[in-house]
């Protein structure tokens, strides 16, 4: 099917449906195309054939169950975001555990709908989010977005942090994240462990660190987090 309607028309939005309840998925198709803005592009329920599905049709957003059995898609939201970079994700969800939610938002879903909210409030999740807007349940959006923005503020400090290093200092972190004395730091580098050692309190001034230890593990994380 095209993905315009008929000339002048508006171009549809592009849905992927991923939940493992094919009630859920036969009712959600029902609603969303009683809208001519919206089609249904494809739809799965399994959260391993997602990823290929939202590869090959590259839809515009993609509803995403949170719970799959036992399991969650959290997990899956930074690699369907990396299969399809201009899809927003919609997070459609039955569990009332806002710790769920802050993981999906901070995994970079784009939207979270309980799923007893009526058709049309479906829709509208869809087409906000389509249009780049974040949209958040009004039971879930205090402190959901409260901790966001907090986890968000933290992750820009810890950059600016790390941005404040210049490039030999940046080196010898990197030399104590992997566990080299300061003499294996200075050989390496060519200098003088007396310039190592001074190095070293700028950084942890900079990094606001106390400790060899606490370097290392900030070096890692930050590693991880990048």
């Amino acid at each position: 099917m095209a993905d315009m309607k008929t000339a002048g028309a508006q171009p549809e939005i592009r849905v992927v449906l991923v939940d493992d309840h094919s009630v859920v998925r036969e009712g959600v198709r029902m609603i969303l195309e009683n809208d001519k803005e919206i089609h249904v592009t494809g739809e799965t329920g399994d959260i391993g054939e997602a990823l290929g599905l939202v590869t090959s049709l590259q839809p515009d957003v993609v509803l995403l169950d949170l719970a799959f059995g036992s399991e969650t898609s959290i997990d899956k939201i930074p690699l369907i975001i990396e299969a399809a970079p201009s899809a927003r994700i919609l997070v459609l969800t039955g569990v009332s555990d806002q710790e769920l939610h802050k993981r999906a938002l901070l995994k970079g879903a784009h939207g979270l709908l309980m799923k007893d909210k009526a058709g049309a409030v479906l829709r509208t999740a869809i087409k906000k989010v389509h249009a780049g807007e974040a949209w958040v349940d009004r039971s879930l959006t205090a402190t959901v977005l409260r901790a966001v923005a907090k986890e968000d503020e933290t992750k820009r400090i810890v950059a600016d942090r790390v941005r404040s290093l210049t490039a030999r200092e940046s080196e010898i972190v990197d030399l104590i994240a992997a566990g080299h004395s300061n003499q294996a730091i200075a050989d390496s580098l060519f200098i003088s462990e007396k310039t190592v050692r001074n190095r070293l309190t700028v950084i942890y001034d900079k990094l606001e660190v106390t400790s060899r230890l606490e370097l290392a593990i900030f070096a890692s994380s930050n590693r991880q987090n990048g």
